[in-house]
């Protein structure tokens, strides 16, 4: 995707400064380092929210994530926003628009060129319950990492704000296409061999357990049961061979010595 917008002198000297920053950063946690370098960026496009996450595309074009970092949401449009992602409609609109990039090239796209209503049967657009939760716009840009994995960032604006510009998506994707260690560190591990098995309900879940909830915490942002998300990590411990949450999450730490290992 071709990008139409030059940047100031200005622009080029923050994101210098933005990633000797990060790199300066090396001995810092890989999370640590990319939650500041996002954070960066959203300063750098006044973006209020954001996230940023690893994901494999399944047989139809759906992403599947296993890493995943935000900030600038609450639980509750945390949960619209990944209900949207997850519908299979909207990763069907977007791959029929993307498809041929997403593996292929990085390219950085405004939410008006990735979807919108007339990509959906009447009064069953995704898109009517983000607007309901405040959201206006977003700008987001993938990376390929090899084979079916991408590396994948999002920046939002809430009321008040205007679209993203083309300068905008301009900088985010000159930054982004100057860190591919920052992109590529953290998937070589196991547990994303069998990411794409899982249904879109035991990714949700996943997701949540990844980013460090608890059972009861998940049941509360998924709008389900205790007993139903029991079930569910259940079946994740039997497609990924474990007996315990831990074993379980070993699988998509790198650097865990369980991490390397096969399912059973």
């Amino acid at each position: 995707m071709k990008l139409a917008a030059a940047i100031a002198t200005e622009d080029v000297s923050r994101i210098v400064r933005l990633l000797s920053d990060v790199i300066q950063r090396g001995a810092e946690p890989i999370i640590e380092r990319r939650r500041y370098f996002m954070q960066g960026i959203a300063e750098l496009i006044d973006a209020k929210r954001w996230m940023w996450a690893h994901s494999k595309l399944d047989a139809n074009g759906a992403p599947a994530f296993f890493a995943n970092i935000t900030d600038g949401w609450s639980e509750s449009e945390l949960t619209v926003i990944s209900r949207i992602t997850l519908t299979p409609a909207f990763a069907a609109a977007v791959n029929a628009r993307f498809g041929h990039l997403m593996c292929r090239e990085h390219f950085t796209a405004f939410q008006t060129e990735s979807v919108d209503d007339g990509d959906f049967e009447p009064g069953e657009s995704p898109l009517v319950a983000w607007r309901e939760a405040g959201f206006v716009d977003w700008v987001w840009t993938f990376d390929p990492l090899g084979g079916t994995t991408l590396s994948a960032a999002a920046f939002h604006r809430g009321p008040g704000q205007a679209r993203f510009t083309i300068r905008e998506r301009t900088i985010l994707h000159t930054v982004m296409s100057q860190v591919d260690w920052l992109h590529r560190e953290g998937t070589d591990v196991v547990g994303t061999d069998r990411i794409t098995e899982l249904t879109p309900r035991q990714r949700m879940v996943l997701l949540q357990l990844l980013s460090g909830d608890s059972v009861k915490e998940i049941a509360s942002k998924l709008n389900l049961s205790q007993h139903t998300i029991n079930d569910h990590l259940k079946e994740l411990h039997r497609i990924y061979g474990v007996s315990s949450r831990s074993e379980l999450l070993a699988r998509f730490i790198a650097g865990r010595p369980d991490a390397t290992s096969s399912p059973s």
